[in-house]
């Protein structure tokens, strides 16, 4: 007789099993809202939107340091200081756009590959 209570529980289970799989499958397949997963790119351009503006910001500063010195140099140095600084004023004109406009040239380069 237990042998029978046996066989008669696994059935039981069996069927409820049965009934809760296929009410389950009809609750998932009436769900109106798909689960999609969050961009996995989001989080990186928004570091790299941040860094290009601390290198900006950096690079303007650096740039803005870089011009007073060069302007306190040649107002203060003499004859001699003043004949150096003509002479390489072509390298150093190019050094001061380079390191205003890279930066700049960057964030335009990541807009055009990216957009």
């Amino acid at each position: 007789m237990s042998q029978m209570k046996v066989k008669n529980c696994i059935a039981k289970a069996k069927a409820k099993k049965e009934a809760f799989i296929l009410g389950l499958g009809m609750f998932l397949l009436n769900l109106p809202v798909t689960a999609y997963a969050d961009d996995p790119f989001a989080k990186t351009e928004n570091l790299a939107n941040q860094a290009t503006t601390k290198v900006q910001g950096i690079s303007l500063a650096l740039f803005t340091v870089a011009a007073v010195v060069a302007g306190l140099c040649y107002g203060l140095g003499g004859q001699e200081m003043k004949q150096k600084m003509k002479k390489h004023a072509g390298s150093i004109i190019i050094a001061v756009i380079v390191v205003a406009a890279a930066p700049a040239f960057l964030v335009w380069l990541k807009g055009f590959i990216g957009g």
